[in-house]
């Protein structure tokens, strides 16, 4: 429905799933660089302690990035940009330790975790390229022909085990990567549709009061976006004679049809909203009391030009006003409306009061 589609921007759904989301990954992204940081520095000094000055500097100097990464993303809360500095060097470390060997030619055993790490904190997409690029400069590495990158000494077996090993790592770490980002995306769109059924009058499609409860209320006031505008409550004339008479099937349509009207003599900007029962909620933002009471009124005579199918007789509507100021609690303004709408009705019906 318009209605719904306008005020949707108000509340969204999935705003939570995402954050929580990002929250996850910064959690992650924390927990394995306090851990390789605390490695990092542990494995350089033992390296320096054993007179391998280069290993020793490249271990601490990735270890100091790492600390400054975390720092900057404290900073600037740009996560991807953290991830992708921590990814790259990762991988730089990586290729280093497949070039030189490490100590004793063990380098080769830290690479499997991390570049489990670079696939699980950049996510699918990212972490597919940089392990394409990974198993190729591998490959690189162990087989270009007289290459003065490799210092190292493997045994051919060690080269195709260890290439052979990192491929099934990499395919699994992408695979559980891939799964969770598309069961993640059906969970948000199941979240956002009960999200949205929560928020959504069945009937009318409209939005109902849970909606203005938890997008148009802020702490106990009408959002600011409504300052200067005016809350309308309307109320269908005798639908209850209405049910009696014609059926609660003709009391739905009256219902829907009323609804649809109310979202085609609106604006873009105003709120429609199923109050609940036959009680209809309208907030105008930039309408001051006497444009409402206008424009109210408006909608109260032309009301009387729509026909209702299986009704004999024209849908009347009372309609009552509240200015909503800065100072007026979302209750008070509430109350207010209400009060005016019982005047209206004890003023005879088919009629704004405000």
């Amino acid at each position: 429905m318009q209605g719904m589609g306008r005020t949707a921007g108000r509340n969204k759904p999935g705003l939570e799933l995402t954050e929580l989301e990002s929250n996850r990954r910064i959690q992650l992204f924390q927990l394995l660089s306090f851990v390789g940081v605390a490695m990092l520095f542990a494995f350089g000094l033992l390296s320096l302690s054993q007179g391998l000055m280069q290993l020793a500097l490249l271990l601490i100097g990735v270890a100091v990035v790492c600390v400054l990464n975390m720092v900057w993303l404290h900073v600037q809360r740009n996560y991807n940009a953290s991830a992708f500095i921590l990814a790259s060097c990762v991988t730089l470390l990586n290729l280093v330790l497949v070039a030189t060997g490490g100590v004793s030619d063990s380098g080769l055993l830290w690479v499997y975790p991390m570049a489990a790490i670079v696939v699980f904190i950049t996510g699918f997409r990212a972490g597919l390229y940089l392990s394409l690029f990974t198993l190729l400069a591998c490959v690189v590495i162990l087989y270009w022909p007289n290459t003065p990158l490799l210092q190292a000494s493997y045994a051919p077996e060690i080269k195709i085990r260890f290439l052979a090993s990192l491929f099934s790592l990499l395919v699994a770490c992408l695979g559980c990567e891939f799964v969770y980002v598309n069961s993640r995306g059906r969970v948000r769109a199941l979240h956002e549709s009960v999200q949205r059924a929560s928020v959504t009058d069945a009937l009318t499609r409209l939005p109902n009061r849970r909606f203005v409860s938890e997008s148009c209320i802020r702490r106990g006031f009408f959002d600011r976006s409504f300052e200067g505008g005016t809350l309308l409550l309307a109320d269908i004339d005798h639908f209850k004679k209405i049910n009696d008479q014609y059926g609660h099937e003709a009391g739905d349509q009256v219902l829907s049809s009323f609804a649809e009207y109310l979202v085609t003599v609106t604006r873009d900007e105003d709120v429609v909203v199923r109050w609940g029962g036959e009680e209809f909620l309208l907030l105008l933002p930039g309408l001051n009391l006497q444009r409402a009471w206008n424009r109210a009124d408006e909608i109260r005579e032309g009301l009387g030009q729509v026909a209702f199918d299986d009704l004999s007789e024209p849908v009347t509507v009372s309609i009552g006003l509240a200015e909503i100021l800065p100072q007026m609690t979302a209750d008070s303004l509430l109350s207010l409306a209400d009060k005016n709408l019982y005047g209206a009705k004890a003023a005879g019906r088919n009629c704004v009061v405000g």
